[in-house]
């Protein structure tokens, strides 16, 4: 639910909150601390996962540049 209300993975709850406020699937979640714990543990969670994409892209362009100096390096 709060991947796609697009929720920003390193913003903060008081800015994020009237995004899913009112959707029935945050309401049904009886408390407020529950409620906040569940957006804490989904920033942490997509947070970390972006800095993986983010190193695996790096990573993948390091390679594709190591490759292009082999091709040039043969020719």
């Amino acid at each position: 639910m709060l991947k796609e209300r697009g929720v920003a993975p390193f913003s903060k709850w008081e800015k994020e909150l009237p995004k899913f406020v009112f959707d029935p699937r945050f309401q049904a979640i009886p408390s407020y601390s529950a409620r906040r714990a569940i957006f804490d543990h989904f920033v942490r969670t997509r947070a970390e996962e972006e800095r993986k994409e983010k190193r695996a892209a790096q990573k993948a362009a390091i390679e594709g540049y190591k490759q292009l100096l082999d091709e040039a390096k043969e020719v």
